[in-house]
């Protein structure tokens, strides 16, 4: 035909209460390539309500909590929580890292997580791993390191910038000091055979 349908699957328990369901819906004309859209949508329920879980478009897109994902994945919430109860958590129960990664086919992958084996540093990487050129490290401490390796110093910015010490910084510029001024208005503060 060419109407739209919806076809569910209902879960309840032995009670007769509602337990789930999932739903296909399908828009267009069934018998009619490339006119056919369809998708899955999977319920939970509380209080005999049903909640929106997961749903998969025809598209191959996911949607956590929503029923438009924009992007290969979307995870949608609407709450006032603002702790590790929202958002998206990755979690390693092993003596791995826990990691996101980026990856250009055939070119660049990026890796960004928490380093297992490096003191639980948090880490952003340009290789395969956390393990090999860290471009970022934060330690758990709050130091933070640009650049390969690491000293645990305040900040350092590897070869040529390091500060360390007990509240340590410097000011580059005033406050005035914009790109079209910088001629005049840029300081600098470095070491010359162990000379400020």
């Amino acid at each position: 035909g060419s109407s739209d349908e919806f076809v569910s699957l209902e879960f309840k328990h032995a009670g007769g209460q509602p337990g789930g369901k999932i739903v296909s819906d399908r828009t267009g004309v069934y018998n009619t390539p490339g006119q056919t859209q369809a998708a899955m949508h999977f319920y939970s329920t509380n209080d005999a309500v049903d909640n929106l879980a997961m749903t998969i478009t025809k598209e191959k897109k996911v949607g956590i909590g929503t029923d438009a994902p924009v992007s290969t994945t979307h995870i949608y919430e609407s709450t006032t929580a603002a702790d590790s109860s929202v958002g998206l958590t990755i979690e390693q129960a092993g003596i791995g890292d826990a990691i996101l990664q980026f990856l250009e086919t055939g070119t660049q992958r990026w890796v960004m997580g928490l380093d297992n084996s490096d003191s639980d540093k948090f880490k952003i990487s340009s290789d395969g791993d956390l393990n090999s050129n860290a471009r970022l490290t934060i330690l758990t401490a709050g130091s933070v390191a640009m650049g390969p390796g690491d000293t645990g110093a305040a900040f350092q910015w590897t070869p040529t910038f390091h500060i360390s010490g007990t509240n340590p910084g410097f000011i580059l510029a005033d406050s005035d000091c914009y790109a079209t001024d910088r001629a005049t208005d840029f300081w600098s503060v470095g070491l010359e055979n162990g000379t400020v």
